[in-house]
């Protein structure tokens, strides 16, 4: 078991549970990185994502590392943003080991995605725009490996709760699930969708079947 995390010097570190007891601390990347999260591929590697500022050119960037067994290391790039732009986002990883982003930009309120399939990171497409900016942002991947991404506008308990999938390589419409803020989402051995989110003190939930139903 790994556990990374941001100090109050906005540095990226991580602990590894060998059974028994926690690893030191181990200071990893960044001199201002937050909101780290830590995804594993289908072959069991850990990869560990976060959002970096760079005080120099004012950017803000979606950064990777790989966990080689005794600590995270092979940082990288995979997004620049403007750092304006880039505030909530999240990553999810293929049955290829491909990582697929999803990530908002508050100029024009909307909603990002790109993958690294060909092997580089893809131009940014944008899944949706208008209205407020995400508050939250939940991204997928199901048994065939189709993608889907859901989010919430800061509007309380009462905005709504936006999801868009791709299959085989092509985005549908978007459409409303459900009302409330903070969705999450999860695929099962199925390869069924399930969304979560807060409505009002309780927790709503919704669940998508296949392509030809609806949540």
């Amino acid at each position: 078991m790994v556990c990374a995390g941001s100090d109050s010097m906005t540095d990226a570190n991580s602990r590894r549970w060998n059974g028994s007891s926690w690893s030191n601390v181990a200071y990893q990347f960044g001199s201002l990185a937050e909101r780290p999260l830590i995804r594993k591929a289908p072959d069991g590697a850990l990869h560990l994502f976060w959002k970096e500022y760079d005080s120099g050119t004012g950017e803000r960037r979606l950064r990777h590392a790989y966990f080689n067994g005794t600590t995270f290391t092979g940082a990288e790039t995979c997004i620049t943003e403007t750092v304006s732009s880039f505030q909530e986002f999240d990553v999810a990883i293929d049955s290829q080991g491909h990582f697929h982003a999803a990530w908002n930009r508050v100029s024009g309120a909307t909603v990002m995605y790109s993958n690294n399939e060909a092997g580089t990171w893809a131009s940014p497409y944008t899944i949706s725009t208008g209205g407020l900016s995400p508050k939250t942002i939940a991204i997928v991947v199901d048994g065939s490996d189709n993608i889907h991404v859901a989010w919430a506008p800061p509007s309380g308990d009462t905005g709504s709760i936006r999801w868009r999938p791709r299959y085989g390589g092509y985005w549908y419409y978007e459409e409303t699930i459900g009302y409330g803020k903070d969705p999450v989402m999860a695929s099962d051995r199925e390869g069924r969708i399930f969304a979560a989110w807060e409505t009002q003190g309780e927790i709503k939930g919704a669940v998508r079947e296949n392509i030809g139903n609806t949540y």
